[in-house]
This record gives C-alpha cells, sequence and structure tokens, in this order.
C-alpha cells in the first residue's frame, strides 16, 4: 500500500500503525477514508498550528475583524474564535499556521486602539476533552471516523441529532452513569484516576534500609553501654 516498510502494534482488539514518512502516513489515511475504516489518527507535526490567546479584547467583537486586523500586520489567521473558560472568562482564540512572521504573534500589544496581550497556548495549559465524534481520549474529531456517540445520551448517533430534553438525566457512554460524557469527574476519564505509585530504585532501597539497621544497632550499642556504665556505679 505505501510501498516502504512500516510498523504495526495490535493493542486490544485494535491495530496501531506507525508510518516512517509523511507520505506514508497520507497514503494510509486516505486508504481508511476510502474504506470507511473506524479510525483516528493524529495530526502531523508539521501541519500542525500555533494557538494563540487574545486577551484584554471585548468578547463580542467579530473575529473576522480580527483576522483582518492581525493581516495588515503581516499574521495569517486560520481560524478565530470565542472560546468560553471558566477560570479567565473569555479570551480569543487564534489558530496561526506555523509560519516566521507568526511566532511573532506575542509581540503585538495594540489592536483598534486597545491594549491587548497575545499568549502562545502549549499543552499543559490544555486540559484533556474527548473526542467530540466517538467521546474516546487523547485524539481529535478533526481526525477521528470511528462511530459517533451523543455527549448527552451516550447512545450511537451525533449530538446534534439527539432528542433528549434537558429535564432527563445525561447518560455517559463511558461508565452509564448520569452525566455527560465529558464529565471531569467520570471514573473512567483517564485523569480522573490515581496517579501511578512513583518508581522505587531496588538498591538504593536496599542501601536506605541497610542504613537504618544499621542506625538502629548504633542505638542499641549506645543504649547497652550506658546501662552496663549505670550498673558499675
Amino acid at each position: 500500500m505505501t510501498k516502504e516498510y512500516f510498523m504495526g502494534r495490535v493493542i486490544g482488539k485494535g491495530l496501531r500503525v506507525y508510518p516512517k514518512t509523511p507520505q506514508a502516513y497520507h497514503t494510509i489515511r486516505s486508504y481508511t477514508d476510502k474504506e470507511k475504516l473506524e479510525t483516528y489518527t493524529y495530526q502531523l507535526s508539521e501541519e500542525k498550528e500555533l494557538k494563540a490567546v487574545i486577551r484584554g479584547m471585548p468578547s463580542d467583537m467579530p473575529p473576522q475583524e480580527i483576522m483582518d486586523a492581525l493581516l495588515e500586520l503581516g499574521i495569517t489567521v486560520n481560524d478565530c474564535h470565542v472560546m468560553t473558560n471558566r477560570k479567565t472568562g473569555l479570551p480569543m482564540p487564534l489558530f496561526l499556521p506555523k509560519n516566521d512572521a507568526n511566532r511573532n504573534v506575542h509581540n503585538i500589544t495594540e489592536l483598534y486602539y486597545m491594549k491587548i496581550i497575545i499568549e502562545i497556548l502549549n499543552k499543559r495549559h490544555t486540559r484533556l476533552c474527548p473526542c467530540f465524534r466517538c467521546q474516546g481520549f487523547f485524539h481529535s474529531s478533526k481526525y477521528c471516523t470511528r462511530k459517533p456517540k451523543c455527549v448527552k445520551c451516550g447512545k450511537p448517533r451525533f449530538t446534534k441529532d439527539c432528542k433528549k430534553t434537558p429535564d432527563t438525566d445525561a447518560t455517559c457512554c463511558h461508565c452509564q452513569g448520569n452525566h455527560p460524557s465529558n464529565y471531569s469527574g467520570c471514573k473512567r476519564n483517564p485523569l480522573s484516576k490515581p496517579p501511578p505509585p512513583p518508581k522505587v530504585n531496588f538498591w538504593e532501597e536496599r542501601t536506605r534500609k541497610r542504613k537504618e539497621m544499621m542506625e538502629v544497632e548504633k542505638l542499641k550499642s549506645q543504649a547497652s553501654s550506658s546501662t552496663q556504665a549505670l550498673e558499675k556505679q
């Protein structure tokens, strides 16, 4: 299919494929789309966009006007929309192609005569969000062809087609609990699981225990010597 060597690994009931080149990646993606296979993949690093947030602008500012103003400054924007954030209010996210000009977007401090701050988003600043299509974790709906699942009722259909009324309980497709599938407190959510215990080095642990035993023996010896001295008196 790709006319070149690539690796695969069986994980559970699925197969994980590791193409070595971008060409092989696109060939495999085209094949899975053509055959309508249930898959998900990730965006190539060289195709990923820069993500930034504008702070200091009114939330009702038309996104297209933001994009036009930045274009006049030499900044190309692929997409811009208002994004609700529970902690910081209503920031303005930008999705930028990776190029030398856009990497300097954080140097812009004024737009439409308003003082602003533009911050580049990193992975550590984003929270784990399920796929909008299948509600699975660690991938995006943009690169997912799995069967859809509703975030509200958990049934095999797109959320937009759900007819659940607000007065009825939601159903999680992961644990069947009465909450939406994107609930961060779900017991099946990877982030809600307790962190694994820290790894212990066998030799370091053995040395530590040996030192503790030597300290105990030393204290016993000192106590015995003190007792013998008192008895002689």
